[in-house]
Order: C-alpha cells, then sequence, then structure tokens
C-alpha cells in the first residue's frame, strides 16, 4: 500500500502572519503593537517555533488590541553572504551531518553573528525592514539574529526614546548550543530545558534574565484521544489499522542516515507485521528513491509523506518515530506522546547531541546504532507492548502543551512592565 496523507486544514504556512490578536485590558491594549519575528530557513525548527508564537498571539485574549506578527527569515533575504552561510547549513543537514561539529565549531570560534564586517552591510535591509514593520518588540528564534536585532535597535534608538525590546527563544532546547544565542543587547531569554539554561549560565547570563517554559510547539496541535488516533488509522490503514505504525522521518531538509534505515528494516521480516510511515520532506530525488524502493516490496503496509503533509496527522498516526534530535520534531513528539528512536548511526550535530542525552536520561528514547538495533526493538515491543507504552507514557510527562501561550503571556507582561 503506496498512501499520500493529505494535510488537514490548519494555519497556512506562512512567513508573514498579519491578525487581530486580542489580549486582556493592559496598557498594551492602548495602541496597535508590531511584532516582529527574526529567523532563518535553516532547519525545521526555527521555523516551527516562529509559527507556533505568532498562532499563540493570535489564540490569546479578547477583541481589545491588535497585533501584527511578522516572520522575517533574516538570513535568506538580506544579503549573498549570509544566504550562502544558510544554504551551506541546509547542504550539510541533506549530505554530510557528520561533518556539522566543523561548521559549528566555526561559527563557535570566528563569532560570525559578532562580526561587523559581516553584519555592518545588513543596514540598507535593516532600514527597510524597520521602516516596513515599525516594530514595538523583537523575537529571535535563531543563533546569529541577536547581533541583527541590535542593528533594529540602533535604528529605532534614532527616533525613540524607549529600548526597543528583544527576547531571545533558544531553539536548540538542551546543552550544547552556539554561543551565539548570547548578546548584551537580549532583554530576556526564554529556554526549553534545565540543560540550555545551564549552557546559557555558562555563557555568563544572569539567572534574572533567563526563564525556563517549554519550546513553543503549535497551539492548535490536538492531543488525540485514542479512538480519534484508531479512527484516523483506519481511514488511512483499513484492517490493519491495530497494527503498530513506525514512522521514519527524514527531516525538512530529507538527508541523513534515515533512508539506510529504511532500507534495511523494509528488507527485514518484521516489516509486514507493521505499518509504516516514510516522511521524506523537501528533498525531491529522496522522495523518487523511497517510491522505488517500496514498488519493490508490494506487501508492505507504508505510507509515502512529504513537507507539504499535516506532521501533526503523522505523530496521530505513530506510535513511535524513528529521527535525528531536532527540536522541532522532538518536542511535538513529546507533545503527542510519541516515543523517540533516535537514529545514531553516525555522528550527531552538537547542538542535538544534548537533546538526544536527556532524552535518554528521561526514558523518552531509545538509541539506534545500526539497523539491527531497530529491527530488535520493534521485534521487541512486539512481543511485549507495555515497554513502548511506557515510554510514550514519559514522553507525555516531558511535554508542556501550552508552552506557546505561556511564552508569548510572559512578553507581554515584561514590555508592559518597562
Amino acid at each position: 500500500m503506496n498512501l499520500l496523507l493529505n494535510p488537514s486544514p490548519q494555519m497556512p504556512i506562512h512567513t508573514e502572519i498579519s491578525t487581530l490578536v486580542p489580549m486582556p485590558a493592559s496598557p498594551l491594549a492602548l495602541k496597535k503593537r508590531r511584532i516582529l519575528i527574526l529567523s532563518s530557513l535553516t532547519g525545521w525548527g526555527h521555523k516551527r517555533v516562529a509559527e507556533a508564537l505568532a498562532e499563540a498571539f493570535q489564540a490569546c485574549g479578547d477583541e481589545s488590541c491588535e497585533f501584527v506578527v511578522h516572520i522575517e527569515n533574516v538570513l535568506e533575504k538580506s544579503n549573498v553572504v549570509n544566504q550562502g552561510l544558510s544554504g551551506l547549513y541546509n547542504w550539510f543537514l541533506r549530505y554530510a551531518q557528520p561533518w556539522m561539529f566543523l561548521y559549528y565549531h566555526f561559527i563557535n570560534l570566528f563569532h560570525l553573528s559578532h562580526q561587523p564586517l559581516l553584519l555592518e552591510p545588513m543596514t540598507p535591509y535593516a532600514k527597510c525592514l524597520y521602516a516596513e514593520h515599525q516594530p514595538d518588540i523583537l523575537i529571535s528564534v535563531h543563533p546569529m539574529m541577536q547581533y541583527f536585532g541590535g542593528i533594529l535597535q540602533r535604528i529605532h534608538a534614532k527616533t525613540h526614546d524607549s529600548t526597543l525590546p528583544l527576547f531571545t527563544v533558544v531553539s536548540d532546547p538542551c546543552y550544547g548550543f552556539w554561543n551565539d544565542w548570547v548578546r548584551a543587547n537580549v532583554t530576556h531569554y526564554f529556554t526549553a530545558t534545565k540543560g540550555a539554561t545551564q549552557q546559557l549560565y555558562d555563557y555568563g547570563v544572569k539567572a534574572s534574565d533567563i526563564s525556563e517554559l517549554g519550546l513553543p510547539t503549535m497551539p492548535h496541535a490536538k492531543t488525540w484521544t485514542a479512538s480519534e488516533k484508531q479512527s484516523m488509522r483506519r481511514a488511512v490503514w483499513g484492517d490493519r489499522a491495530t497494527q503498530l505504525t513506525l514512522f521514519f522521518n527524514a527531516g525538512w531538509a530529507g538527508g541523513g542516515t534515515i533512508e539506510r534505515l529504511f532500507k534495511a528494516f523494509l528488507a527485514s521480516d518484521v516489516a509486514s507485521d507493521i505499518n509504516i510511515v516514510f516522511q521524506a520532506g523537501a528533498n525531491k530525488p529522496l522522495q523518487k528513491r523511497v517510491k522505488a524502493l517500496v514498488d519493490q516490496h508490494p506487501d508492505a503496509s507504508v505510507l509515502l509523506a512529504t513537507a507539504e503533509d499535516d506532521m501533526l496527522n503523522l505523530y496521530a498516526l505513530a506510535d513511535a518515530i524513528v529521527t535525528k534530535p531536532g527540536a522541532a520534531t522532538v518536542f511535538e513528539s513529546l507533545h503527542h506522546g510519541v516515543p523517540l528512536l533516535i537514529d545514531r548511526q553516525e555522528r550527531l550535530m552538537p547542538q542535538e547531541e544534548g537533546t538526544a542525552e536527556w532524552l535518554l536520561a528521561q526514558g523518552a528514547e531509545s538509541c539506534i546504532a545500526h539497523a539491527g538495533a531497530l529491527i530488535q526493538t520493534i521485534q521487541h515491543w512486539l512481543s511485549v507492548p507495555t515497554d513502548r507504552h511506557a515510554m510514550s507514557l514519559e514522553a507525555k510527562r516531558l511535554s508542556r502543551q501550552t508552552s506557546a501561550e505561556a511564552l508569548c503571556a510572559s512578553i507581554l507582561n515584561k514590555v508592559s512592565r518597562r
């Protein structure tokens, strides 16, 4: 069975969201507020966090206040050099993840986001962006946006007595992330876990400047009941709806070694005992290769998905997910109580190593060092389903399903007290 899951109706995935966002009566309700979220299309996590925040602002409060939210992908729009850095990062994601540590250490060593010679040429672009959106609040969800936020703050200071606040939502959720997240012009930091908070401490950030509220996930992401999940599965799998479903996620870039795991697993005897979802992301060559591979196994129960499909519905189908520990995937999986099987066939990116270790320590992950380990894990779960269920409960325990709303409320509260 080779199926395509159509996305369900949900908030469109756009880079700009202009909407009326009601808030409780406060100083903020006296006039329109404009929020500018600074991001980049390097991977999937920053994009998802930005969209979750925008949706959270849309959902909170009454109709007494108008908020205009804009998400700007700065690296891709600012200049050719930054476009190249973004492209290089995504090339590593797709083709050479084990070498990402070189890119990571290069950025950390030379502090590229702190280099005036590299970033001051962004000033004309920043002036145009500021003039177009006239932001009252800046939010960074990307490690290279703190310096750029500073440029916008300087532009603002030329015509205003007050400081333009910059709130940094650290979308790398655990210990081991880039030092470019930290800069003196940041008003306040928001982290997902104690490990991320500790990393900021180690970089010299004061405890009073950090709030640990979890990683924002889509507020509209539903927590499916068992009967709702079963109904969705029947619509996709028919008579096989009660069988265990394994979700292979190659990420937004569609890279890494997930394809290798999938190929080996599909050839195993256990593959015929379960349902399989494969998400190939935006990698069209990978989509074609996986389809050709599935066509060689006509008896396999496989659903092929791409970046255009609704990930939230895919989580509802899944009993476990095979993935690298990207921030958005991890916290959306936890939101839905989906245990993670982390692909560790090759060296993880430094900013994801801490996430994998955190999940393992919390009992919500199993490490998959090779295809044989994956096959053995699934065989064990088929024999002892309570073990997988226990991991699912741990995943749910770690989730913070209202983190986006809590973070937005905290930002607005801090602005109202300035």
